[in-house]
């Protein structure tokens, strides 16, 4: 029998005992919630600032593949749409993922045809080579969309909601997507079989908020064959159009920096839903090309020296570096000259500016530093931009696609800035604030 010290301390010890318990699932539990940054997702069908994917069906040989419930019309072709990449496919073959369980949808099939002054077309939404049982869309026939400049009727059509089967890691789960289908070109010269074709819009685009350290966010993205495209940028600033040097799409599982922390894109409900952001535990930045990353050194070649120098020497000269990504045939480029020379010249004491021209003929780059006497460092890439055959590693490595693109460092190879045109005005500001 316990006397009352006895019964004391294990009262005691029991109270530690229980009251420890709950302590650690809670702090196991908060630890989880920190770790995931919840989006709650909305989905909507206009203003997207996205781009619109289109998708051209193909023509099938009617005679390989028994169809049901086809219109008799005066001209019909059958055409399919490809729903998932050869890519996915063949990685869930490699997988072992497909069986005969496994429903995958690869195509959508539809008809296009005339009848009258109409044409006709049906999409085959329940996948079962049925057409009877499918709802039948009917434009005038002088009824043209074009992607460029008529966008307003075409946002009036109606969406087709095509339920599938898709895999997160190795497990099955139902994705959603959202199309239209109509007939894309208006040239009346056109041959016949262009004037079926049909092309389908994956024109579902997702938006949500979320808040990190008192930081509000906004997030965008669309759902097509190839994945989503996501946009992230601070809630109070529009979405930069994607042919800005300053603004870069991220996909599933990409890392970006918010808020002085790292953050992995984990995941995205099947029915797009929710995202979820996994906050990353690295302490030192990470390189990339983005703002906010750390540049990676590399070596220029001057093209007035036989000597190359690098980033890490050129910062131990002065606390701030600015790229300049150029050509003599980049007409922005040119008018943007006279605002360098300036930047030069006000921030020569804490600045050095290396341009990088990329340029099929150094003479042309030489005659264009000579004449207006760019002191600074040049540095060339002998290639034709707008060639897809022709390679550069810097233009890869920091995502140069337009030009001018400037990218300011700091003495720790900080990205500190990086836009278009209008960025030395940004640039220029930030200098002037920052040298105080």
């Amino acid at each position: 029998m316990l006397d009352k010290n006895n019964l004391l301390s294990f009262l005691l010890l029991l109270a530690l005992v229980f009251s420890c318990k709950p302590e650690t699932e809670q702090s196991i539990k908060n630890q989880k919630t920190d770790s995931i940054v919840k989006i709650e997702l909305n989905s909507d069908t206009l203003n997207t600032p996205l781009r619109r994917s289109l998708n051209p069906f193909r023509f099938l040989n009617t005679d390989t593949i028994d169809f049901t419930g086809i219109p008799n019309i005066d001209t019909l072709s059958v055409q399919y749409l490809t729903l998932i990449s050869q890519k996915k496919i063949t990685k869930w073959r490699e997988l072992g993922l497909l069986n005969e369980r496994i429903g995958i949808k690869n195509r959508l099939y539809a008809i296009s045809g005339f009848l009258g002054n109409k044409q006709i077309i049906i999409l085959d939404v329940n996948f079962n080579k049925d057409f009877s049982d499918d709802k039948v869309i009917a434009f005038d026939r002088s009824t043209r969309f074009k992607y460029e400049d008529n966008l307003e009727p075409r946002d009036s059509l109606s969406s087709f909601l095509i339920r599938n089967i898709g895999f997160e890691g190795k497990e099955p789960i139902e994705t959603a997507l959202y199309l239209k289908a109509f007939p894309i070109y208006d040239n009346p010269k056109l041959d016949k079989e262009k004037y079926l074709r049909l092309v389908a819009e994956e024109k579902q685009y997702y938006k949500g908020d979320f808040t990190i350290d008192s930081i509000n966010y906004k997030v965008a993205l669309d759902n097509t064959i190839f994945g989503a495209t996501i946009l992230i940028e601070r809630k109070e600033n529009k979405f930069k159009s994607l042919s800005e040097p300053d603004s870069f799409t991220y996909r599933l599982k990409d890392t970006l920096y918010l808020a002085k922390n790292y953050y992995r894109i984990d995941s995205i409900s099947p029915m797009f839903q929710t995202a979820y952001l996994k906050t990353l535990d690295i302490k030192e930045k990470r390189y990339g090309f983005r703002k906010g990353y750390k540049l990676k050194d590399f070596d220029i070649q001057p093209i007035d020296s036989i000597n190359q120098t690098s980033i890490k020497t050129l910062l131990a000269q002065k606390p701030y570096l600015l790229f300049d990504f150029w050509g003599t045939w980049c007409a922005p480029c040119i008018e943007l000259t006279p605002d360098l020379i300036e930047i030069k010249k006000s921030y020569q004491d804490n600045l050095n500016i290396v341009s990088i021209a990329v340029e099929p003929k150094l003479d042309n780059v030489k005659r264009y530093i000579k004449k207006n006497q760019l002191d600074w460092y040049h540095h060339h890439i002998k290639m034709n931009p707008k060639s897809s055959r022709e390679k550069s590693q810097i233009l890869e490595d920091l995502a140069i696609s337009s030009y001018p693109t400037f990218i300011l460092i700091d003495q720790d190879q900080n990205i500190v800035y990086r836009g278009s045109g209008d960025a030395l005005t940004d640039i220029k500001a930030f200098l002037s604030k920052s040298l105080k």
